[in-house]
């Protein structure tokens, strides 16, 4: 990453933007360093200011969808079924319906409807990717 690197609030954020902006979400491979989606962070991070950042980020985008109608999350497979939920396994909730369906471009697509943040919610996954792009379809 190219800006000036800092920690606000426990959230790693680029500080040359204004307002700073929080770099994504952070993986940390031993011996390369850590990496946000933009790149590698050149900060000395411990593993838990890691997993505070991470912690911080779910709960804000999970805490976003209270006053957003559209998102981005991500589709997961488990033994109970399919779960949609922010990167971190922090908090996932259980699709209700599930079809699967063609995509003229991407070959697949998957509709899926969950109840999330007092509301429902419909999400469209294509290709071969985990990202769901939701939309809210009640009020809360």
């Amino acid at each position: 990453m190219t800006g000036q690197i800092g920690i606000l609030d426990g959230l790693v954020c680029d500080t040359d933007e204004t307002p700073p902006r929080i770099v994504g979400y952070l993986f940390a491979f031993p011996g390369h360093g850590v990496f946000a989606p933009g790149g590698k962070i050149n900060l000395a991070l411990t593993p838990q200011q890691i997993a505070e950042h991470n912690r911080l980020l779910t709960e804000a985008e999970v805490k976003a969808m209270e006053d957003q109608t559209r998102i981005a999350l991500y589709l997961v497979k488990t033994d109970e079924g399919y779960r949609v939920g922010p990167w971190t396994d922090a908090k996932r909730w259980p699709v209700v319906r599930y079809r699967p369906g063609r995509h003229n471009m991407a070959g697949t697509r998957i509709d899926v409807w969950f109840k999330a943040a007092g509301a429902d919610w419909w999400g469209r996954n294509t290709g071969d990717s985990d990202i769901v792009h939701c939309r809210r379809l009640t009020a809360r």
